[in-house]
C-alpha cells in the first residue's frame, strides 16, 4: 500500500474465504505529537466484506505527553516478556466494519479514515 503500511492477503481454495490484515509498522519513533488524517490508499475488494476479525492499536498511557513519547529507558523481566511500560494495546474484535474506528466503508472500498502508526486491521470475506 505505501512503505510503511503492508497488507497481506490469505484465501481459502475451498470455502473461498479471504482474510486481509493491513498493518500501520512503526520502524521508527513518529514527531511526539504525529496524527495522520488521511492519504491513505484505499483497499478494493471483491464479494461480500462480513465483519472485522480484528483491530488493535498502541496508544500512550499519558496522552499529555504526546501521541507518541518516547519509550521510557527499557529494563528486562526476568519473569515475563515486557517493553513497553508507557503504552497500552487497544483491542476488539469480531464487529461490524461499521464499527470500525479506523475504517469507513463506501460500497466495495475500505476507506482508512484513522488508522496510525502502530495500527492494525484484518478484515473477513467472502468471494461470490
Amino acid at each position: 500500500m505505501e512503505h510503511d503500511i503492508v497488507a497481506v492477503t490469505r484465501h481459502h481454495p475451498k470455502t473461498h474465504v479471504r482474510v486481509v490484515l493491513v498493518a500501520y509498522t512503526a520502524f521508527a519513533n513518529p514527531d511526539v505529537h504525529f496524527h495522520r488524517s488521511g492519504g491513505i490508499k484505499d483497499l478494493n475488494f471483491e464479494g461480500d466484506l462480513q465483519d472485522v476479525i480484528l483491530e488493535a492499536c498502541l496508544r500512550p498511557n499519558n496522552k499529555a505527553n504526546g501521541n507518541y513519547p518516547r519509550p521510557s529507558e527499557f529494563v528486562k523481566d526476568d519473569n515475563f516478556i515486557n517493553s513497553l511500560i508507557n503504552y497500552q494495546c487497544i483491542l476488539r474484535e469480531s464487529f461490524p466494519v461499521t464499527e470500525s474506528n479506523f475504517v469507513r466503508l463506501e460500497g466495495r472500498c475500505v476507506k482508512f479514515v484513522d488508522f496510525q502508526p502502530g495500527s492494525v486491521i484484518v478484515f473477513k470475506y467472502e468471494m461470490n
